[in-house]
């Protein structure tokens, strides 16, 4: 029998009898699993995996920044609207007053000077490795607003910096008091899409989710937690009552990363 792996004796059918060694007979336990609901399950990844030879690195981020800009701009636009502020484009800008306040969307920029830069590194190598940062933030850091064809830098103290990143579209709510700078007294973020409709079950069912099982090291203390996780899903793991408040709500497990580390 392979070390670490637990094998189960075929047992009769509760209420049957078996002879003991010494002749007498008794009766068996009946011994209960618990049992597990299904549910259906498609593979739907086929999307995201990069096919063979397909790779472009001629696009970079590009092209995912302005189909989310694309897709967010109306959201944001409406719910700007919703609130009495009019809404123009970046381009536009010129024509409204310094003291009029107006609604702008477009994708937020993230300006940080210590922020690793290879053509910067490559251009100010000494031949010395660069020493890591704990944080790549400073105080230093502003926010630029831009889409498709314009950029503008926001300003004020309705903008939380520290809490924004690059790639987030939102819509800023403020006056251009200065040319290109933008001094933001509001942020809006888009409101959730529209949900597809699905099924709903009538009770939970939950997946387990497993990961780091580490099924090619030669470390022997990884069977003792995967024995423990086996005998958890099927259900044998404490006493009755315990096996009993695992039965039905599993459906299945799903292997997530590190199951082979060599």
């Amino acid at each position: 029998m392979p070390a670490g792996v637990l094998m189960r004796r075929p047992m009769g059918a509760p209420g049957e009898e078996e002879e003991d060694g010494g002749g007498s007979h008794r009766q068996r336990a009946e011994v209960r699993f618990p049992r597990r609901r299904t549910a259906g399950f498609a593979d739907l990844s086929d999307r995201f995996r990069q096919q063979s030879g397909a790779r472009d690195f001629q696009k970079q981020f590009f092209h995912v920044y302005s189909r989310r800009l694309e897709a967010m701009r109306p959201r944001l636009a409406a719910r700007a609207k919703e609130e009495g502020h009019r809404v123009v484009a970046l381009s536009e800008m010129e024509t409204v007053g310094s003291q009029e306040e107006v609604a702008i969307v477009g994708t937020v920029f993230k300006n940080q000077a210590l922020k690793p830069n290879v053509l910067k590194e490559l251009a100010e190598d000494q031949g010395l490795p660069a020493q890591p940062l704990s944080s790549y933030t400073s105080d230093g850091d502003d926010l630029i607003l831009e889409d498709s064809l314009q950029r503008i830098r926001l300003r004020g103290e309705g903008l939380d910096v520290g809490r924004m990143v690059t790639g987030v579209v939102v819509a800023a709510i403020g006056k251009e008091k200065e040319s290109g700078k933008f001094h933001v007294r509001k942020v809006l973020f888009a409101p959730p899409g529209p949900q597809p409709e699905r099924p709903l079950f009538q009770e939970d069912r939950f997946v387990v989710f497993l990961s780091g099982l580490d099924l090619a090291s030669d470390r022997s203390q990884t069977l003792g937690p995967l024995q423990l996780a086996v005998d958890w899903i099927c259900g044998e793991v404490g006493e009755m009552e315990d096996q009993a408040s695992l039965e039905d709500p599993e459906v299945g497990p799903a292997a997530k990363g590190g199951r082979i580390h060599t």
